[in-house]
């Protein structure tokens, strides 16, 4: 057995981490806004777009629009991203 292969997690060990972590995550919420606040996108836990709302003033203005729309999912991204490194960091005792 080579020095890295001591070093490897089981698969089932690994299995089992991923299915704890998405059982902890599964009903937490992130929000995600735009910069000129004009969206807001929630996600799910796992991802999931629970909602997305729209200030009326930006429906007359499509690129303006795509672009609130498009920083809100990325913040909720990051959100969501850094939600299930934090869970992953509690269960792993990090």
């Amino acid at each position: 057995m080579s020095e890295l292969e001591a070093y490897r997690i089981p698969k089932s060990v690994l299995n089992s981490i991923i299915k704890k972590l998405e059982k902890q995550i599964r009903d937490k919420e992130v929000k995600g806004t735009s910069k000129d606040r004009g969206v807001i996108v929630v996600l799910s836990g796992s991802f999931q777009v629970l909602s997305v709302k729209i200030n009326q003033r930006l429906v007359n203005n499509p690129a303006r629009l795509e672009n609130s729309v498009a920083e809100a999912v990325d913040d909720a991204l990051q959100k969501g991203i850094e939600l299930l490194k934090k869970e992953a960091q509690k269960l792993l005792g990090n």
